[in-house]
């Protein structure tokens, strides 16, 4: 929903500059990091939806993926992965909300925003 905040971990900066101005578009308030050494930032940022980039040049994505489900303060943070891999069923197993394989429609890349942020709502409703 317009004013979440949506976290975006990645390094390529021609598609960090598209989402982020494509989220600001919509009024998402939008958070870059560029490198992710620890999830100390993550947890300090607090986001709602967390869009992370599995082809890392100097990171892993998923080892950042496993911090984040290992730690106790953001197991229950959305993430969606962004990935070249051919096999986007590969991840089915992994603890996500959704997965776009590059390269991706934006307007997929909102439904599936607007859908995570609408059903973490829900949950809240009572």
């Amino acid at each position: 929903m317009p004013g979440d905040k949506i976290m975006v971990i990645g390094d390529n900066q021609d598609l960090l500059k598209v989402i982020t101005d494509f989220y600001n578009y919509f009024s998402f308030s939008t958070v870059v990091l560029k490198q992710c050494k620890d999830i100390k930032e993550i947890i300090r940022l607090s986001p709602d939806l967390l869009l992370l980039d599995l082809d890392l040049a100097m990171l892993s994505g998923p080892d950042i993926l496993r911090s984040i489900r290992q730690n106790q303060y953001l197991t229950g943070l959305p993430i969606v992965i962004i990935t070249a891999l051919n096999d986007i069923n590969f991840f089915r197993n992994e603890d996500i909300q959704g997965a776009l394989q590059k390269p991706f429609d934006l307007n997929n890349l909102l439904k599936i925003t607007m859908e995570i942020l609408n059903s973490k709502r829900q949950r809240f409703i009572i």
